[in-house]
């Protein structure tokens, strides 16, 4: 029941945070890979690049357009019925954290906790707001069927329930690859609740699965990226995971919450490490651990709407140390409480400015609604309705073809910053507050 009633809640808030962003219409990826697929382009998928279009990142992520085509054989054009999906997959993922947490010692309130601060992370706005980006929701699924299946396996040296676990976690990787980064946190699950024996059996397993899953992608798709080496973008990534408001403001008060989480987050390492009671210690440093491990996709390609698994790591580690700071340091508990409020508050704000690059009036979503219908990717398959809602959106602004689309577009930017619009207001176009890199 309180799994239940954790999942009512998360449901509630997201659907409330992301109300303003409902009927944002599709944009940029979404508009060619959120749509039904035939028969042929999903058996494809398995045995070579994942996009038919051949535009985005190859890879092998068949499961992927088996979901993205789910969704689009339920809802259609219907961004609301898209989002608020998201909304409740975002909210059983989180549902999920209770018993999981009860399953390592973790309370149901740390474990709300955990979930408020994962669900309000800065970097959340990408899952929620992006369609398309909801796939890593199915990601966070997967990983957490696993983790429960794997402790309850540990528990009862159920063989059965172990190889659950790795298929669960499988099927994980075959959404996207990036799963790979999650499979440490597993490992540490294991060897944390199990026998050596056991959690050896499953790291081996694991490390099977890895090696699978890279052999499997490097000859279903040649193309694929290789292995890199990005120590900078791997450092960036834990930076930015680390901080759920954000690195950055837009005003002295955002700055400031940004800026001012490495004092919380010092104060929380320091209040952890004072602690008598060293039972408390190694969660949190297990799951620290897990956050950094997760953040190795970075090694490759480091983007903020690839930090799901580092967030949520994160927001276990956090959930951690406040409990257990809670229990052994009562009078700072208030202190706690405010650790906690700075984060969540932090975040959602961030967050709700970070979404707004995907309002159908930023500068950001319509210079990539650009490049879909006149520009590089203008190949792609977008459904007809969705090509003439768009066309007709760009035209209103004086964007079409064979008139120097692009150029308009930057005229558009640069009349919006000269005007010093920033946020949507009056329908005319704004360059948003926290834009991603471009121009």
């Amino acid at each position: 029941m309180k799994a239940a009633g954790a999942f009512l809640l998360f449901l509630v808030l997201g659907v409330a945070w992301t109300w303003p962003a409902r009927r944002w219409p599709m944009v940029f990826d979404d508009l060619h890979l959120v749509r039904t697929f035939s028969g042929a382009e999903l058996a494809a998928a398995w045995s070579g690049h994942w996009d038919p279009d051949g535009l985005e990142t190859p890879g092998l992520r068949p499961l992927s357009l088996a979901f993205n085509h789910a969704r689009a054989a339920l809802f259609g054009e219907n961004v609301v019925g898209h989002r608020h999906l998201l909304v409740g997959l975002f909210a059983l993922d989180l549902a999920l954290l209770v018993p999981l947490g009860r399953r390592i010692g973790l309370g149901a309130g740390a474990a709300l906790t955990a979930g408020l601060v994962m669900l309000f992370t800065r970097y959340s706005a990408y899952h929620l707001v992006w369609i398309t980006d909801g796939n890593h929701l199915v990601q966070g699924l997967a990983f957490l069927c696993s983790a429960w299946v794997l402790l309850d396996g540990m528990a009862k040296a159920s063989r059965w329930r172990i190889a659950a676990s790795l298929v669960t976690i499988a099927l994980g990787l075959l959404v996207r690859e990036d799963t790979l980064g999650a499979l440490p946190a597993l490992a540490i699950l294991a060897f944390a609740k199990g026998s050596r024996k056991q959690a050896g059996f499953y790291a081996g397993a694991l490390g099977a699965l890895a090696a699978v899953l890279l052999v499997w992608r490097r000859m279903a798709v040649p193309g694929a990226q290789p292995l890199g080496l990005d120590v900078a973008g791997f450092a960036r990534a834990i930076v930015h995971a680390l901080d759920p408001v954000g690195v950055d403001g837009f005003d002295l008060a955002s700055n400031v919450l940004a800026r001012g989480w490495w004092i919380v987050l010092a104060l929380t390492l320091v209040g952890v490490a004072s602690l008598r009671d060293r039972d408390a210690r190694p969660w949190t440093a297990r799951w620290l651990i897990a956050a950094i491990a997760a953040c190795t996709p970075g090694l490759l390609l480091q983007r903020d709407d690839l930090l799901f698994f580092p967030s949520l790591f994160v927001a276990l580690f956090l959930a951690t140390a406040w409990s257990a700071i809670w229990t052994a340091r009562p009078r700072l508990r208030p202190t706690v409480l405010m650790a906690a409020a700075w984060c969540v508050i932090g975040g959602a704000w961030t967050g709700a400015i970070l979404a707004e690059n995907f309002h159908p009036a930023s500068a950001r979503a319509i210079d990539w609604d650009t490049e879909f219908l006149y520009g590089r990717y203008a190949r792609a398959t977008i459904p007809p309705a969705r090509r003439a809602r768009l066309a007709g959106q760009l035209g209103a602004l004086g964007i079409r073809a064979g008139q120097e689309p692009r150029q308009k577009v930057r005229a558009l930017v640069a009349e919006a910053k000269e005007s010093g619009r920033r946020r949507p207001s009056d329908g005319r176009v704004f360059f948003p507050l926290l834009p991603e890199r471009y121009f």
